[in-house]
């Protein structure tokens, strides 16, 4: 379940990210991909308190079993995290570009009409 959940994260972020990916950045930011992130940040809590309640007690006192299964927890939840703050990251680039076109646009405008 724990893997599942992981894995859906993953590709609810990867779908976020390619829809960035794919913009044309002449057009207006598309901030759909936006949306997502809060199913991916559910996703993610969900995921560890899941294997907080249900999978490591489950090692019972095996602690290298324990410590493997936290590890890996971890591991899958640095990755989703990264994905999450790179598509807050594309899409603040994505907003600051546009609004940095816009400011050439108006400054060439201003240089031509006052001449």
């Amino acid at each position: 379940m724990s893997a599942g959940l992981d894995e859906q994260g993953k590709r609810t972020d990867e779908s976020a990210l390619a829809k960035f990916d794919n913009h044309d950045t002449k057009l207006e930011p598309d901030l759909r991909a936006i949306g997502s992130l809060k199913i991916a940040d559910q996703i993610c809590h969900l995921s560890q308190r899941y294997a907080a309640t249900a999978i490591i007690p489950l090692a019972g006192s095996n602690v290298a079993i324990r410590r493997e299964m936290g590890s890996t927890n971890s591991l899958n939840i640095s990755r989703m995290e990264g994905k999450i703050n790179a598509v807050i990251q594309r899409s603040i680039d994505s907003m600051s570009h546009k609004m940095n076109g816009a400011d050439d646009r108006y400054h060439s405008l201003a240089s031509f009409i006052t001449g």
